[in-house]
């Protein structure tokens, strides 16, 4: 049971860990697109999607976008708090991963993860 445990940690890092993103999502709703994000500066990427729901005006948004490791969503935050809305940063390091279904698939698999950890 110990060692199905210890490989499937493995496999979940396998699967979660790269070394930085080379291409992301960049846009806003769902008029987005795929493109690279080195812009001739050295350094880590990582794709970002940042939504930020119930602001005033109904105003609800969703940004995707390449940063530098390490970026938080700190302007898209910003912007939705000054519109009184409440904002979700997602954060991965696959290429392309900023899209609906990378997102929930990972939350899947983590999920699975720690259900497969209590039962063993």
């Amino acid at each position: 049971m110990k060692l199905f445990s210890t490989l499937l940690l493995v496999l979940v890092v396998l699967l979660l860990s790269v070394e930085s993103a080379k291409r992301c999502y960049s846009g806003s709703k769902d008029r987005f697109e795929s493109r690279q994000c080195d812009t001739g500066t050295a350094g880590n990427f990582v794709c970002q999607k940042f939504t930020c729901e119930g602001g005033k005006l109904d105003s609800n948004f969703t940004v995707r976008a390449c940063a530098p490791e390490g970026s938080r969503c700190e302007s898209s935050s910003t912007v939705c708090a000054d519109q009184d809305g409440v904002g979700y940063c997602s954060i991965c390091e696959e290429d392309n991963c900023n899209s609906a279904g990378d997102v929930i698939k990972k939350s899947t698999i983590f999920v699975i993860f720690l259900a497969a950890i209590r039962i063993f």
